[in-house]
């Protein structure tokens, strides 16, 4: 899964001369927390909600509400945006973006292609690559393998199983075990629970630590 296939084209953008105001407005119209500053084709920085609300004035200010607006009223994005820009290119690996962005401690990443802004990524796309990974959306049972020894096979064992049931495999995900060098392993299945499947897997070895069942 790359960055290019979720995020979002062609974002609208503003330039670093941009009012203050206009530039809330314009993210409050479209439900935007975040707007990339572009001059003259080039990506110069990104401005967010919290700095703009971060911009006016101290309530403990000496200035009258009339000053206070006039100000505001003139301030420009250049004034308040990042310019120490974090970005991803566009073939990147989604999982690549979401880490990116948890070390950065930041919500989204503008989307590059040859030094061209593309599109923007954002902590929520992340998250729906994840709902998309597990299977969400649709209904099913997912299944906690507990504690695997991933060896060559040992995969094709588990889908075998599935298959011999003849369910439908939804997803199939693997995660280290806390504390251990095994690897559980998240299987989401198409319909209901059944006693059969888990005595199926009982007897090839594996045990089902979890089962969480989504209407």
């Amino acid at each position: 899964m790359l960055v290019k296939d979720w995020m979002t084209r062609d974002p609208i953008t503003i330039n670093s001369s941009t009012l203050l105001v206009d530039a809330q407005k314009l993210m409050k119209d479209n439900g935007f927390r975040r707007l990339p500053v572009v001059d003259n084709g080039k990506l110069v920085g990104i401005v967010t909600l919290s700095d703009i609300r971060e911009a006016a004035p101290s309530q403990a200010t000496s200035l009258s509400i009339h000053e206070l607006h006039y100000l505001l009223s003139k301030l420009k994005i250049t004034e308040v945006m990042t310019r120490t820009l974090v970005t991803i290119d566009a073939n990147a690996a989604v999982e690549d973006a979401g880490l990116l962005m948890n070390r950065k401690k930041i919500g989204a990443l503008p989307v590059m292609e040859h030094d061209r802004l593309v599109g923007i990524i954002t902590i929520t796309d992340i998250i729906k690559v994840f709902e998309e990974a597990l299977g969400y959306g649709t209904p099913g049972v997912r299944y906690t393998i507990a504690a695997v020894d991933v060896e060559p096979g040992a995969v094709g064992q588990i889908t075998a199983i599935v298959k011999q049931q003849k369910r439908k495999i939804l997803s199939l995900l693997s995660m280290r075990a806390p504390g251990t060098n095994q690897r559980s392993l998240i299987l989401r299945l198409e319909g209901r629970d059944s006693a059969e499947l888990r005595e199926a897997f009982k007897a090839g070895g594996y045990t089902i630590s979890n089962v969480h069942v989504t209407e």
